[in-house]
């Protein structure tokens, strides 16, 4: 409808505009579609090269992650302080995965 109206500056009232995709939060469901299972696991699952922290799946991660979170003071956890370590960023993606880094606001939603 909007091409067929010659692409006026606002599309025509009738034509509903795409729905934005769901952003990342800091639950579950949103944080293993989007980082762990996607990026993370590339290295930290039971073959990898850091099978030690396993997050390729949520068996897995209650096994081995949950070590390296400290529920009295999260901000202590080594989870979060290798998330936040400026020096040595989490994850050092090998060069081969051809995945980015996480950016500072993913960052802060698995912190959260």
């Amino acid at each position: 409808d909007w091409i067929e109206a010659g692409i006026p500056q606002s599309p025509p009232q009738t034509t509903p505009l795409p729905e934005a995709p769901a952003g990342l939060q800091a639950n579950w469901d949103s944080l293993s579609e989007k980082i762990f299972f996607p990026r993370c696991s590339v290295c930290h699952n039971p073959n990898g090269e850091a099978p030690w922290v396993d997050v390729s799946s949520r068996s897995g991660m209650a096994k081995t992650l949950i070590k390296h979170i400290d529920f009295k003071q999260p901000s202590k956890s080594k989870l979060v302080l290798r998330l936040l370590d400026k020096e040595e960023p989490m994850p050092p993606l090998p060069p081969y995965s051809n995945l980015p880094q996480l950016s500072d606001e993913e960052v802060k939603v698995v912190v959260r």
